[in-house]
């Protein structure tokens, strides 16, 4: 057997060093898991047409309050007049409780809505809620409301 020619060096290890060592870690992860969420968000323009705005009536058939956007399951009739089902996103839970619905409960499944979205850009059953009509005539208005007159407007200077 051949030995070797040089005793191999003892590690030493403090309990600084190994500290150390675990927040560097600790700090890695956290940076990987915060961008993990970052990243799956879309961006609002590359999924939807922002110029173009469809009215739309629909049976409701869910409504998921969830973060980081709720959304509408609806059943739509074509222009056939068969039911196609289509999702719908709304606001966060947050945008949705300032709005003045406070539970997934303030909607009934089966009951009917109106609301102007803009379509996906895909051709896809899907849009993002512009203005959405409450069997009760409420208009609860999302993302560029303030371009239809229905969200608060900042004041104009006097001219």
């Amino acid at each position: 057997m051949i030995q070797p020619e040089f005793e191999p060096a003892e590690i030493s290890v403090n309990k600084y060093s190994a500290l150390f060592a675990g927040s560097m870690v600790s700090a890695v992860l956290f940076v990987i898991a915060a961008a993990v969420p970052a990243s799956a968000h879309h961006a609002v323009n590359a999924q939807f047409e922002p110029d173009k705005l469809v009215e739309m009536t629909g049976v409701l058939r869910k409504f998921e309050l969830i973060n980081p956007h709720s959304y509408l399951h609806m059943d739509v009739k074509n222009d056939k007049g068969e039911y196609e089902e289509w999702s719908f996103e709304t606001g966060a839970p947050a945008a949705l409780r300032h709005a003045g619905i406070a539970s997934k409960d303030a909607f009934k499944i089966g009951e009917t809505y109106k609301m102007s979205v803009h379509p996906s850009r895909d051709g896809t059953r899907t849009g993002l809620v512009v203005v959405w009509i409450l069997p009760d005539g409420r208009k609860i208005g999302f993302s560029t409301a303030k371009d239809l007159g229905l969200a608060p407007q900042a004041p104009q200077p006097p001219q």
